[in-house]
């Protein structure tokens, strides 16, 4: 079982500090002007309903004249964000952001004069785009044109990358140090298997939604940067853990990939279902672990550390195996029994997804 810890404080899998770039935008660029010229990766912003900006990047220099919504050979659409809150006056149902915070709120009521903190006339929404695949208390991801990329400089020795919830063909990992490329890794999220030209010719393409890598090189002021690409439609990505693997032992036979149902459904006095009311379905790994004796002290400072702090955990090292998602969940712990026995220490663990 790996586990991966967030680097971040409170609610985030790293801290702001450590998110040195993103192509989701978050503050809206300076508007488009037909007039100026633009170099490359320049960045503007087109206004929209709702305090809405689509936002675009420049694609080459000398960029003139080119209206970015209609020049895809000019210009790149990075995704959509939402103005910085600001004094003044706004509509019933506009967004806006707190770039400091990273939320997003959403007007209760027309001619909106208050403050943020009035919950009666605003609506928090939780992360901005951006934050949402970084934050742990979001049920959300953060959804962006392809390609959606993060780089994150964690300011000490990584090893490990967490992926869930991931709508996305494949990514890449570059691992950069001094500005030099140490180490490059890809990965396809397919999962079909083609065994005949039939197969070929006309099976579906499914694809993967997690993923695990744990052969990142241990080098000192690492930048990071994870690139998702997809080819059809936007790419989602509902949680990025970074930051050096703890390993609780190799899982024993027959883990649980069991659950917990909150629908809700009534029956009658005969016993015949009258109503279903469909409610989250809440998964739960069951495993145990069996570690040599000498990792008890880590694994136990792992269990005070993750007590009430969602982590990644894996119970495979290759995410290709096909029970991978059976033996994976981004939660917490509800139980945790360290059991010293001969010559190994176990760990009996129940993981409930946040």
């Amino acid at each position: 079982m790996y586990v991966i810890q967030p680097l971040g404080q409170s609610r985030t899998t790293v801290s702001a500090a450590m998110l040195t770039a993103s192509s989701v935008p978050e503050v809206a660029p300076a508007a488009y002007n037909a007039g100026t010229t633009y170099a490359l990766d320049a960045d503007v912003s087109i206004s929209g309903a709702h305090n809405s900006f689509e936002v675009y990047r420049s694609l080459a220099p000398g960029n003139t004249g080119h209206t970015p919504s209609s020049s895809p050979t000019w210009w790149r659409h990075l995704g959509t964000t939402y103005g910085s809150f600001a004094a003044g006056s706004y509509g019933l149902g506009d967004h806006v952001i707190d770039p400091v915070a990273h939320l997003e709120y959403e007007s209760l009521v027309a001619a909106n004069t208050a403050p943020l903190t009035d919950a009666t006339k605003w609506l928090s929404l939780g992360p901005t785009n951006r934050w949402r695949a970084l934050d742990l208390n979001s049920s959300t991801g953060t959804t962006a044109p392809s390609p959606l990329s993060y780089t994150i400089t964690p300011g000490r020795r990584v090893d490990a990358v967490g992926l869930a919830a991931v709508m996305a063909d494949s990514f890449t990992i570059s691992v950069k140090q001094d500005g030099e490329e140490v180490w490059s890794y890809s990965e396809s999220m397919s999962t079909r298997v083609v065994r005949s030209w039939r197969d070929w010719l006309t099976k579906g393409f499914t694809f993967r939604d997690t993923s695990m890598v744990l052969e990142m090189p241990l080098v000192s002021s690492a930048e990071v940067t994870i690139t998702f690409y997809r080819a059809g439609g936007d790419v989602t990505v509902g949680a990025l853990f970074i930051n050096r693997s703890v390993f609780l032992g190799d899982v024993e036979t027959e883990p649980t990939d069991g659950a917990d149902n909150y629908s809700r459904f009534a029956r009658n006095i005969e016993g015949s279902a009258t109503s279903f009311i469909p409610g989250r379905v809440i998964p739960i790994l069951s495993a145990t672990c069996s570690a040599p004796a000498e990792r008890t002290p880590e694994i136990r400072a792992l269990r005070e550390a993750t007590k009430a702090t969602p982590a990644f955990w894996a119970g495979l090292s290759d995410a290709r195996n096909p029970y991978f998602g059976s033996v994976q969940r981004v939660g917490v712990w509800r139980r945790f029994d360290i059991t010293p026995a001969n010559p190994n220490v176990l760990t009996n663990l129940d993981v409930e997804e946040a």
